[in-house]
Protein backbone atom coordinates (compact mmCIF):
# COMPACT_ATOMS: atom_id res chain seq x y z
CA UNK A 1 0.00 0.00 0.00
CA UNK A 2 2.79 2.27 0.71
CA UNK A 3 4.80 1.69 -2.78
CA UNK A 4 1.61 2.18 -4.63
CA UNK A 5 0.99 5.42 -2.57
CA UNK A 6 4.34 6.93 -3.45
CA UNK A 7 4.22 5.48 -7.38
CA UNK A 8 0.88 7.74 -7.25
CA UNK A 9 2.59 10.56 -5.58
CA UNK A 10 5.17 10.84 -8.07
CA UNK A 11 2.82 10.32 -11.14
CA UNK A 12 1.11 13.37 -9.83
CA UNK A 13 4.21 15.63 -9.40
CA UNK A 14 5.32 14.46 -12.82
CA UNK A 15 1.48 15.73 -14.25
CA UNK A 16 1.70 18.81 -11.89
CA UNK A 17 5.54 19.38 -13.37
CA UNK A 18 3.91 19.05 -17.16
CA UNK A 19 1.18 20.75 -16.37
CA UNK A 20 3.44 23.61 -15.70
CA UNK A 21 5.67 23.26 -19.25
CA UNK A 22 2.04 22.91 -20.97
CA UNK A 23 0.73 25.77 -19.46
CA UNK A 24 3.67 27.99 -21.13
CA UNK A 25 2.67 26.69 -23.95
CA UNK A 26 -0.75 27.97 -24.31
CA UNK A 27 -0.09 31.58 -23.07
CA UNK A 28 0.82 33.85 -26.31
CA UNK A 29 2.50 37.32 -26.02
CA UNK A 30 -1.47 39.10 -26.28
CA UNK A 31 -2.09 37.00 -23.04
CA UNK A 32 0.80 38.20 -21.35
CA UNK A 33 0.73 42.02 -22.34
CA UNK A 34 -3.36 41.58 -21.18
CA UNK A 35 -1.77 40.42 -18.28
CA UNK A 36 0.62 43.17 -17.63
CA UNK A 37 -1.60 45.87 -18.46
CA UNK A 38 -4.20 44.45 -15.93
CA UNK A 39 -1.67 44.40 -12.48
CA UNK A 40 -0.71 48.06 -14.25
CA UNK A 41 -4.40 49.05 -14.39
CA UNK A 42 -5.00 47.96 -11.00
CA UNK A 43 -1.71 49.25 -9.91
CA UNK A 44 -0.92 46.13 -8.53
CA UNK A 45 1.44 46.31 -5.09
CA UNK A 46 1.69 42.83 -3.47
CA UNK A 47 4.48 41.09 -1.40
CA UNK A 48 4.10 38.24 -3.69
CA UNK A 49 6.68 36.26 -1.99
CA UNK A 50 6.20 37.45 1.72
CA UNK A 51 9.56 38.79 1.64
CA UNK A 52 10.76 42.17 2.17
CA UNK A 53 8.14 43.70 1.03
CA UNK A 54 6.42 44.94 -2.58
CA UNK A 55 9.88 44.35 -4.67
CA UNK A 56 9.97 44.31 -8.56
CA UNK A 57 10.92 40.31 -8.14
CA UNK A 58 7.27 39.80 -6.66
CA UNK A 59 5.68 41.00 -9.93
CA UNK A 60 8.00 38.94 -12.02
CA UNK A 61 7.85 35.94 -9.78
CA UNK A 62 3.96 36.65 -10.25
CA UNK A 63 4.30 36.54 -14.20
CA UNK A 64 6.23 33.22 -13.87
CA UNK A 65 3.55 31.81 -12.30
CA UNK A 66 0.87 32.75 -14.72
CA UNK A 67 3.06 31.55 -17.49
CA UNK A 68 3.12 28.16 -15.57
CA UNK A 69 6.50 28.34 -14.72
CA UNK A 70 8.84 27.57 -11.36
CA UNK A 71 9.94 31.12 -10.36
CA UNK A 72 13.50 31.69 -9.51
CA UNK A 73 15.05 33.07 -6.17
CA UNK A 74 17.15 35.43 -5.76
CA UNK A 75 17.80 38.91 -6.10
CA UNK A 76 16.90 40.74 -9.82
CA UNK A 77 20.59 40.65 -10.77
CA UNK A 78 20.75 36.96 -10.42
CA UNK A 79 17.85 37.08 -13.68
CA UNK A 80 20.74 37.74 -15.97
CA UNK A 81 22.60 34.35 -15.46
CA UNK A 82 20.11 31.92 -13.70
CA UNK A 83 18.94 28.77 -15.33
CA UNK A 84 15.78 29.63 -17.11
CA UNK A 85 12.50 27.37 -17.86
CA UNK A 86 12.43 24.93 -20.87
CA UNK A 87 12.17 26.30 -23.90
CA UNK A 88 12.67 30.06 -22.34
CA UNK A 89 15.76 31.59 -23.64
CA UNK A 90 17.75 35.02 -23.18
CA UNK A 91 18.34 37.74 -25.83
CA UNK A 92 20.21 41.05 -26.42
CA UNK A 93 16.54 42.15 -28.74
CA UNK A 94 13.43 42.73 -27.00
CA UNK A 95 10.21 41.18 -27.69
CA UNK A 96 7.09 42.50 -26.25
CA UNK A 97 6.29 39.98 -23.21
CA UNK A 98 10.09 40.18 -22.56
CA UNK A 99 11.70 40.04 -19.05
CA UNK A 100 13.80 43.10 -19.23
CA UNK A 101 16.88 42.61 -16.50
CA UNK A 102 19.43 44.92 -15.83
CA UNK A 103 22.19 43.47 -13.55
CA UNK A 104 23.73 45.06 -10.63
CA UNK A 105 24.63 48.61 -11.35
CA UNK A 106 23.66 48.96 -14.62
CA UNK A 107 21.84 51.71 -16.24
CA UNK A 108 18.71 52.51 -13.98
CA UNK A 109 19.31 48.94 -11.65
CA UNK A 110 21.21 49.28 -8.42
CA UNK A 111 23.59 47.46 -6.35
CA UNK A 112 20.36 44.72 -6.57
CA UNK A 113 19.43 45.07 -9.88
CA UNK A 114 16.30 45.04 -11.34
CA UNK A 115 13.29 43.62 -13.48
CA UNK A 116 10.40 44.82 -15.85
CA UNK A 117 8.09 42.90 -18.04
CA UNK A 118 8.37 44.70 -21.94
CA UNK A 119 5.34 45.56 -23.11
CA UNK A 120 5.94 47.65 -26.44
CA UNK A 121 9.33 47.64 -28.22
CA UNK A 122 9.47 50.85 -30.70
CA UNK A 123 12.62 51.39 -32.96
CA UNK A 124 15.62 51.29 -30.52
CA UNK A 125 12.52 51.63 -27.02
CA UNK A 126 10.84 49.98 -25.00
CA UNK A 127 8.02 50.22 -22.73
CA UNK A 128 8.28 48.17 -19.54
CA UNK A 129 6.26 47.72 -16.85
CA UNK A 130 7.83 47.36 -12.82
CA UNK A 131 7.36 47.12 -9.65
CA UNK A 132 9.48 48.97 -7.02
CA UNK A 133 10.12 51.93 -9.64
CA UNK A 134 9.30 55.29 -8.36
CA UNK A 135 6.41 53.86 -6.95
CA UNK A 136 5.88 50.73 -4.78
CA UNK A 137 2.93 49.99 -6.85
CA UNK A 138 2.94 48.64 -10.89
CA UNK A 139 4.33 51.57 -12.92
CA UNK A 140 5.26 51.56 -16.99
CA UNK A 141 8.68 53.38 -18.49
CA UNK A 142 10.13 54.08 -21.86
CA UNK A 143 13.89 54.22 -22.05
CA UNK A 144 16.21 52.86 -24.95
CA UNK A 145 17.07 49.11 -24.50
CA UNK A 146 20.17 49.47 -24.67
CA UNK A 147 20.21 50.60 -21.14
CA UNK A 148 19.19 46.91 -20.41
CA UNK A 149 21.93 43.72 -19.80
CA UNK A 150 19.36 41.36 -21.06
CA UNK A 151 15.99 40.02 -22.31
CA UNK A 152 14.09 36.96 -21.41
CA UNK A 153 12.26 35.42 -24.02
CA UNK A 154 9.02 33.41 -22.28
CA UNK A 155 7.97 30.30 -24.20
CA UNK A 156 4.70 31.29 -26.40
CA UNK A 157 2.44 30.01 -27.97
CA UNK A 158 2.78 30.16 -31.90
CA UNK A 159 -0.43 30.24 -33.73
CA UNK A 160 -0.18 33.34 -35.73
CA UNK A 161 0.69 33.73 -39.64
CA UNK A 162 1.80 37.32 -41.48
CA UNK A 163 1.10 37.78 -44.67
CA UNK A 164 2.90 40.57 -46.85
CA UNK A 165 1.29 41.26 -50.34
CA UNK A 166 1.02 43.82 -53.14
CA UNK A 167 -2.05 45.59 -54.55
CA UNK A 168 -1.54 47.05 -58.22
CA UNK A 169 -3.52 49.89 -59.35
CA UNK A 170 -6.18 49.18 -56.49
CA UNK A 171 -6.20 45.28 -57.49
CA UNK A 172 -4.98 42.70 -55.16
CA UNK A 173 -2.50 40.65 -56.83
CA UNK A 174 -1.54 36.69 -56.48
CA UNK A 175 0.52 34.03 -57.55
CA UNK A 176 3.36 36.19 -56.47
CA UNK A 177 3.45 39.03 -59.14
CA UNK A 178 5.55 42.13 -57.31
CA UNK A 179 5.58 45.68 -57.94
CA UNK A 180 8.56 46.52 -55.27
CA UNK A 181 10.73 44.79 -52.31
CA UNK A 182 10.68 44.91 -48.84
CA UNK A 183 12.55 43.86 -45.50
CA UNK A 184 10.35 42.09 -42.54
CA UNK A 185 11.27 42.42 -39.04
CA UNK A 186 9.21 40.15 -36.49
CA UNK A 187 10.28 41.39 -32.77
CA UNK A 188 12.87 43.86 -34.03
CA UNK A 189 14.44 41.24 -35.70
CA UNK A 190 14.97 41.06 -39.81
CA UNK A 191 12.79 37.89 -40.76
CA UNK A 192 13.71 38.74 -44.93
CA UNK A 193 15.64 40.76 -47.21
CA UNK A 194 14.38 42.81 -50.01
CA UNK A 195 11.51 40.14 -50.59
CA UNK A 196 8.63 40.11 -53.02
CA UNK A 197 6.06 38.37 -51.03
CA UNK A 198 6.29 37.36 -47.60
CA UNK A 199 4.24 34.35 -45.88
CA UNK A 200 5.25 32.63 -42.58
CA UNK A 201 3.85 31.44 -39.01
CA UNK A 202 5.12 33.95 -36.33
CA UNK A 203 4.71 34.21 -32.61
CA UNK A 204 0.66 35.09 -31.93
CA UNK A 205 0.88 38.91 -30.48
CA UNK A 206 4.12 39.74 -32.01
CA UNK A 207 5.54 42.69 -33.23
CA UNK A 208 5.90 43.68 -37.24
CA UNK A 209 7.71 46.17 -39.32
CA UNK A 210 7.74 46.36 -42.64
CA UNK A 211 10.46 48.74 -43.59
CA UNK A 212 12.76 49.66 -46.60
CA UNK A 213 9.79 49.41 -49.36
CA UNK A 214 10.94 50.01 -52.30
CA UNK A 215 8.97 50.61 -55.95
CA UNK A 216 10.53 47.76 -58.71
CA UNK A 217 10.85 49.93 -62.86
CA UNK A 218 7.64 51.02 -63.78
CA UNK A 219 5.87 51.35 -60.30
CA UNK A 220 5.65 53.78 -57.85
CA UNK A 221 4.88 53.26 -54.07
CA UNK A 222 1.20 54.54 -52.75
CA UNK A 223 1.56 54.39 -49.36
CA UNK A 224 -0.40 51.51 -47.24
CA UNK A 225 -3.92 51.61 -48.87
CA UNK A 226 -5.26 49.06 -45.83
CA UNK A 227 -3.10 47.02 -42.76
CA UNK A 228 -0.52 48.83 -41.69
CA UNK A 229 3.43 49.48 -42.15
CA UNK A 230 3.39 47.95 -37.65
CA UNK A 231 1.23 46.42 -35.75
CA UNK A 232 0.98 42.71 -34.14
CA UNK A 233 0.20 39.51 -35.33
CA UNK A 234 -3.01 37.81 -35.20
CA UNK A 235 -4.04 34.27 -36.41
CA UNK A 236 -4.07 36.03 -40.32
CA UNK A 237 -2.65 39.18 -40.62
CA UNK A 238 -2.58 40.32 -43.99
CA UNK A 239 -0.26 43.30 -44.66
CA UNK A 240 -1.37 44.93 -48.19
CA UNK A 241 1.06 47.82 -49.94
CA UNK A 242 0.03 49.70 -52.70
CA UNK A 243 1.47 50.22 -55.57
CA UNK A 244 0.90 51.86 -59.32
CA UNK A 245 1.84 51.34 -62.62
CA UNK A 246 3.75 53.98 -63.82
CA UNK A 247 2.17 56.26 -67.13
CA UNK A 248 3.49 58.87 -69.82
CA UNK A 249 4.58 61.43 -70.03
CA UNK A 250 7.95 59.63 -68.58
CA UNK A 251 10.32 61.02 -65.70
CA UNK A 252 12.41 64.06 -67.31
CA UNK A 253 9.52 66.71 -67.61
CA UNK A 254 9.31 69.25 -64.39
CA UNK A 255 5.64 69.43 -62.80
CA UNK A 256 4.82 73.67 -62.55
CA UNK A 257 2.64 74.64 -59.93
CA UNK A 258 -0.32 76.84 -60.90
CA UNK A 259 -2.19 77.46 -57.75
CA UNK A 260 -1.35 79.38 -54.55
CA UNK A 261 0.01 76.86 -51.31
CA UNK A 262 -1.15 73.78 -53.49
CA UNK A 263 -1.00 70.83 -51.07
CA UNK A 264 1.36 67.68 -51.50
CA UNK A 265 -0.29 64.45 -50.82
CA UNK A 266 1.34 61.41 -49.70
CA UNK A 267 -1.05 59.99 -52.57
CA UNK A 268 -3.50 60.65 -54.98
CA UNK A 269 -6.24 61.50 -52.91
CA UNK A 270 -7.64 64.47 -51.87
CA UNK A 271 -8.08 62.48 -48.69
CA UNK A 272 -4.53 61.24 -48.20
CA UNK A 273 -2.28 63.00 -45.23
CA UNK A 274 -0.38 66.15 -46.10
CA UNK A 275 3.22 66.02 -46.90
CA UNK A 276 3.65 69.88 -47.10
CA UNK A 277 2.70 72.75 -49.77
CA UNK A 278 4.39 73.91 -53.04
CA UNK A 279 4.51 77.89 -53.55
CA UNK A 280 2.86 79.23 -57.43
CA UNK A 281 5.48 78.92 -60.46
CA UNK A 282 7.70 76.55 -58.47
CA UNK A 283 8.62 73.35 -60.49
CA UNK A 284 9.44 70.18 -59.44
CA UNK A 285 11.05 66.95 -60.73
CA UNK A 286 8.25 64.18 -62.18
CA UNK A 287 8.82 60.77 -60.85
CA UNK A 288 7.11 59.15 -63.83
CA UNK A 289 3.60 58.56 -62.44
CA UNK A 290 0.09 59.59 -63.03
CA UNK A 291 -2.71 58.03 -61.28
CA UNK A 292 -6.37 59.10 -61.45
CA UNK A 293 -8.78 59.40 -58.29
CA UNK A 294 -12.04 58.18 -58.13
CA UNK A 295 -13.20 61.63 -59.47
CA UNK A 296 -11.15 61.27 -62.59
CA UNK A 297 -9.13 63.84 -61.71
CA UNK A 298 -5.35 63.43 -62.88
CA UNK A 299 -2.62 63.22 -59.84
CA UNK A 300 0.81 63.78 -60.83
CA UNK A 301 3.77 62.01 -58.82
CA UNK A 302 6.59 64.45 -57.57
CA UNK A 303 9.82 64.38 -55.67
CA UNK A 304 9.16 66.31 -52.84
CA UNK A 305 12.07 66.56 -50.34
CA UNK A 306 13.84 62.94 -50.78
CA UNK A 307 9.70 61.70 -51.22
CA UNK A 308 7.41 60.80 -53.35
CA UNK A 309 4.62 63.56 -53.19
CA UNK A 310 1.25 63.77 -55.27
CA UNK A 311 -0.13 66.96 -57.22
CA UNK A 312 -3.66 67.35 -58.50
CA UNK A 313 -3.28 68.24 -62.24
CA UNK A 314 -5.86 70.90 -61.25
CA UNK A 315 -3.70 73.19 -59.80
CA UNK A 316 -0.76 71.75 -61.80
CA UNK A 317 1.10 71.44 -65.76
CA UNK A 318 3.88 69.33 -67.30
CA UNK A 319 6.95 71.58 -68.24
CA UNK A 320 9.61 69.45 -70.61
CA UNK A 321 12.97 69.40 -69.02
CA UNK A 322 15.71 68.63 -71.61
CA UNK A 323 18.05 68.00 -68.93
CA UNK A 324 17.41 64.40 -67.36
CA UNK A 325 20.27 64.33 -64.31
CA UNK A 326 19.71 61.46 -61.49
CA UNK A 327 20.55 61.28 -57.64
CA UNK A 328 24.03 61.44 -57.10
CA UNK A 329 25.36 63.06 -60.26
CA UNK A 330 28.07 66.00 -59.90
CA UNK A 331 27.41 69.59 -59.72
CA UNK A 332 30.43 71.47 -60.24
CA UNK A 333 29.81 75.90 -59.03
CA UNK A 334 31.95 77.32 -62.17
CA UNK A 335 30.54 80.71 -62.95
CA UNK A 336 31.55 82.64 -59.17
CA UNK A 337 30.73 81.61 -55.39
CA UNK A 338 27.38 81.12 -54.93
CA UNK A 339 24.79 80.92 -51.72
CA UNK A 340 23.57 78.14 -50.82
CA UNK A 341 19.69 78.13 -49.62
CA UNK A 342 17.13 76.37 -47.18
CA UNK A 343 14.84 76.61 -49.81
CA UNK A 344 14.91 76.97 -54.19
CA UNK A 345 14.21 80.55 -54.21
CA UNK A 346 16.18 84.03 -53.32
CA UNK A 347 13.74 84.27 -50.20
CA UNK A 348 15.07 80.93 -48.91
CA UNK A 349 16.93 81.06 -45.86
CA UNK A 350 21.52 81.20 -46.44
CA UNK A 351 23.04 78.21 -44.93
CA UNK A 352 25.87 78.55 -46.40
CA UNK A 353 28.64 79.44 -49.23
CA UNK A 354 29.27 77.03 -52.64
CA UNK A 355 32.74 78.13 -53.74
CA UNK A 356 34.19 78.06 -57.32
CA UNK A 357 34.88 74.84 -58.09
CA UNK A 358 33.61 72.88 -55.20
CA UNK A 359 31.78 69.65 -56.46
CA UNK A 360 28.51 68.84 -54.84
CA UNK A 361 26.35 65.46 -54.82
CA UNK A 362 22.32 66.66 -56.60
CA UNK A 363 19.87 64.45 -54.85
CA UNK A 364 17.95 63.72 -58.23
CA UNK A 365 15.08 67.03 -57.44
CA UNK A 366 15.17 70.27 -58.94
CA UNK A 367 12.75 73.39 -58.42
CA UNK A 368 12.10 76.30 -60.88
CA UNK A 369 11.37 79.73 -58.82
CA UNK A 370 9.04 82.70 -59.91
CA UNK A 371 12.10 84.20 -62.50
CA UNK A 372 11.91 80.71 -64.51
CA UNK A 373 15.50 80.05 -62.34
CA UNK A 374 16.43 76.18 -62.06
CA UNK A 375 17.61 75.01 -58.30
CA UNK A 376 19.61 71.67 -57.76
CA UNK A 377 18.95 70.11 -54.45
CA UNK A 378 22.34 69.15 -53.09
CA UNK A 379 23.49 67.17 -50.17
CA UNK A 380 24.60 69.86 -47.55
CA UNK A 381 26.51 69.05 -43.90
CA UNK A 382 24.04 66.09 -42.67
CA UNK A 383 21.07 67.67 -44.74
CA UNK A 384 19.96 69.20 -47.89
CA UNK A 385 20.09 72.56 -49.59
CA UNK A 386 19.71 74.19 -53.01
CA UNK A 387 22.12 76.21 -55.43
CA UNK A 388 21.10 77.82 -58.49
CA UNK A 389 22.08 77.09 -61.64
CA UNK A 390 23.08 80.51 -63.01
CA UNK A 391 25.97 79.25 -60.94
CA UNK A 392 26.32 75.63 -61.28
CA UNK A 393 26.54 73.05 -64.12
CA UNK A 394 26.08 68.82 -64.15
CA UNK A 395 30.02 67.77 -64.29
CA UNK A 396 32.40 65.32 -63.26
CA UNK A 397 35.41 66.62 -61.15
CA UNK A 398 39.00 66.41 -62.61
CA UNK A 399 40.66 64.97 -59.58
CA UNK A 400 40.57 61.34 -59.86
CA UNK A 401 39.47 57.97 -57.93
CA UNK A 402 42.61 57.13 -57.68
CA UNK A 403 43.72 59.19 -55.03
CA UNK A 404 41.80 57.31 -52.27
CA UNK A 405 44.01 59.29 -49.54
CA UNK A 406 43.31 62.65 -51.00
CA UNK A 407 40.70 64.78 -49.34
CA UNK A 408 40.00 66.86 -52.26
CA UNK A 409 38.75 63.58 -53.78
CA UNK A 410 36.16 63.06 -52.04
CA UNK A 411 33.04 64.38 -49.87
CA UNK A 412 31.27 63.09 -46.47
CA UNK A 413 27.89 63.23 -45.18
CA UNK A 414 25.95 61.33 -42.61
CA UNK A 415 22.64 61.41 -40.97
CA UNK A 416 23.68 62.59 -37.48
CA UNK A 417 26.03 62.32 -35.29
CA UNK A 418 26.79 63.20 -31.41
CA UNK A 419 27.36 67.12 -31.63
CA UNK A 420 28.39 67.27 -28.09
CA UNK A 421 31.58 65.08 -28.14
CA UNK A 422 35.25 66.26 -27.83
CA UNK A 423 36.97 65.75 -30.26
CA UNK A 424 34.03 65.95 -33.09
CA UNK A 425 33.01 62.16 -34.09
CA UNK A 426 31.16 63.23 -37.72
CA UNK A 427 31.44 60.89 -40.86
CA UNK A 428 34.39 61.95 -42.00
CA UNK A 429 36.32 60.38 -38.95
CA UNK A 430 35.48 56.89 -40.44
CA UNK A 431 36.75 57.74 -43.76
CA UNK A 432 40.20 59.19 -42.28
CA UNK A 433 42.32 56.36 -42.03
CA UNK A 434 42.67 56.27 -38.58
CA UNK A 435 41.51 53.37 -36.21
CA UNK A 436 41.33 55.52 -32.88
CA UNK A 437 38.82 57.88 -34.15
CA UNK A 438 35.11 57.44 -35.08
CA UNK A 439 32.21 58.18 -36.61
CA UNK A 440 29.03 57.93 -33.59
CA UNK A 441 25.82 58.64 -33.51
CA UNK A 442 23.38 58.92 -30.48
CA UNK A 443 20.80 56.29 -29.93
CA UNK A 444 18.89 59.32 -28.88
CA UNK A 445 18.47 59.94 -32.81
CA UNK A 446 17.55 56.27 -33.24
CA UNK A 447 20.41 54.40 -34.16
CA UNK A 448 18.38 52.29 -37.01
CA UNK A 449 18.44 53.90 -40.26
CA UNK A 450 21.21 56.56 -39.67
CA UNK A 451 23.75 56.45 -42.46
CA UNK A 452 26.97 57.75 -43.54
CA UNK A 453 27.99 58.66 -46.86
CA UNK A 454 31.39 58.89 -49.28
CA UNK A 455 30.74 60.75 -52.63
CA UNK A 456 34.04 60.45 -54.72
CA UNK A 457 34.32 62.79 -57.46
CA UNK A 458 34.86 59.67 -59.80
CA UNK A 459 33.05 56.32 -60.29
CA UNK A 460 35.47 53.27 -60.37
CA UNK A 461 34.48 49.51 -60.20
CA UNK A 462 34.50 48.57 -56.27
CA UNK A 463 34.16 44.59 -54.89
CA UNK A 464 33.45 45.08 -51.20
CA UNK A 465 34.58 47.07 -48.07
CA UNK A 466 36.85 46.71 -45.09
CA UNK A 467 35.65 47.89 -41.39
CA UNK A 468 36.84 48.40 -37.87
CA UNK A 469 33.91 48.17 -35.88
CA UNK A 470 33.34 49.95 -32.86
CA UNK A 471 35.37 52.92 -31.58
CA UNK A 472 38.85 51.04 -31.77
CA UNK A 473 39.96 53.21 -28.86
CA UNK A 474 41.59 52.34 -25.11
CA UNK A 475 42.55 55.05 -22.49
CA UNK A 476 44.00 54.10 -19.10
CA UNK A 477 41.14 51.75 -17.93
CA UNK A 478 38.42 52.47 -20.21
CA UNK A 479 38.34 50.33 -23.75
CA UNK A 480 35.53 52.82 -25.16
CA UNK A 481 35.00 49.09 -28.06
CA UNK A 482 33.09 47.55 -25.03
CA UNK A 483 31.90 50.78 -23.83
CA UNK A 484 29.79 52.10 -26.80
CA UNK A 485 27.50 49.99 -28.65
CA UNK A 486 28.68 48.28 -32.64
CA UNK A 487 26.91 47.41 -35.65
CA UNK A 488 25.89 44.06 -36.16
CA UNK A 489 23.88 44.87 -39.51
CA UNK A 490 24.75 47.08 -42.54
CA UNK A 491 22.93 47.65 -45.54
CA UNK A 492 25.33 49.12 -48.18
CA UNK A 493 23.90 51.50 -50.98
CA UNK A 494 25.77 52.64 -54.51
CA UNK A 495 24.47 55.57 -56.13
CA UNK A 496 21.00 54.97 -54.44
CA UNK A 497 20.93 51.62 -55.91
CA UNK A 498 20.69 48.62 -53.42
CA UNK A 499 23.44 46.61 -52.68
CA UNK A 500 23.06 43.99 -49.77
CA UNK A 501 22.78 43.51 -46.24
CA UNK A 502 25.69 42.58 -44.25
CA UNK A 503 25.89 40.89 -40.82
CA UNK A 504 28.91 42.30 -38.85
CA UNK A 505 30.95 40.25 -36.11
CA UNK A 506 31.23 42.04 -32.58
CA UNK A 507 34.47 41.79 -33.32
CA UNK A 508 37.45 44.80 -33.20
CA UNK A 509 39.85 42.93 -35.58
CA UNK A 510 39.32 44.32 -39.26
CA UNK A 511 36.83 42.85 -40.97
CA UNK A 512 36.27 43.22 -45.55
CA UNK A 513 33.21 42.14 -46.32
CA UNK A 514 32.77 41.37 -50.17
CA UNK A 515 29.64 42.41 -52.48
CA UNK A 516 30.00 39.25 -53.99
CA UNK A 517 30.24 41.18 -57.77
CA UNK A 518 31.80 43.93 -59.06
CA UNK A 519 29.54 47.20 -58.35
CA UNK A 520 30.24 50.42 -60.05
CA UNK A 521 29.51 54.20 -58.94
CA UNK A 522 30.91 57.48 -56.93
CA UNK A 523 28.52 57.63 -54.12
CA UNK A 524 28.53 54.81 -51.05
CA UNK A 525 26.28 55.00 -48.29
CA UNK A 526 26.41 52.46 -45.29
CA UNK A 527 22.99 52.45 -43.17
CA UNK A 528 22.73 50.92 -39.38
CA UNK A 529 20.11 47.93 -39.33
CA UNK A 530 21.34 46.42 -36.18
CA UNK A 531 23.01 47.12 -32.92
CA UNK A 532 25.48 45.19 -30.30
CA UNK A 533 24.88 46.91 -26.92
CA UNK A 534 27.19 48.44 -25.32
CA UNK A 535 28.17 47.64 -21.78
CA UNK A 536 28.01 51.23 -20.69
CA UNK A 537 27.04 53.52 -23.35
CA UNK A 538 24.05 53.54 -25.86
CA UNK A 539 26.69 55.29 -28.36
CA UNK A 540 26.85 53.52 -31.78
CA UNK A 541 30.25 53.90 -33.37
CA UNK A 542 32.38 52.99 -36.81
CA UNK A 543 35.74 53.83 -36.53
CA UNK A 544 36.95 53.26 -40.36
CA UNK A 545 35.64 52.07 -43.50
CA UNK A 546 37.76 51.57 -46.79
CA UNK A 547 36.41 50.50 -49.79
CA UNK A 548 38.45 48.18 -52.14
Amino acid sequence: MKRICFVLFLSLLLVFALGFHALAANRTQADAVAWVNARLSEKWAVDYDGANGCQDIDLIKYYFDYLGASRINGYAYTYVNCPLPNGWSRSYVPGVGDIAVWGANVGIAGQYGHVGIVTKVSGSNITYVATNDGAVQCTSHTLSRYNCSIFIHPSFLVNGSLDVNWRIDGSDINGGQSAGTVDVYVNGVLQSNDCSDYYADVPYGASYEIRDIRASSGYTYLGVASGSLTGYVGEDTAVRLSFAKNSAPSGGAIVIITGNNVPVRSYASTSASRLGTVANDTGWSYMGSTIQDERGVDWYSISYYGKTGWVSSKLSSFKGNPEEHSYGDKITIVNGDTNIRQAPALSGKLLGVAYKNTVWTYLGQSAVDTRGITWYLISYKSASAWISSKYSEFTQSSSGWDDWSGHSSYHVSQSAYLTSNTPKVDGEKAFDGKSDTCWCVSESNNSFGQWVQIDYAKSRSVTGFTIINGYDKVRGSNDYWKLNCRVSTLAVYCDGAYIGLYSLKDSRSPQTISFGHSVTGSTFRFVIRGVYGGSKYADVCISEISLY
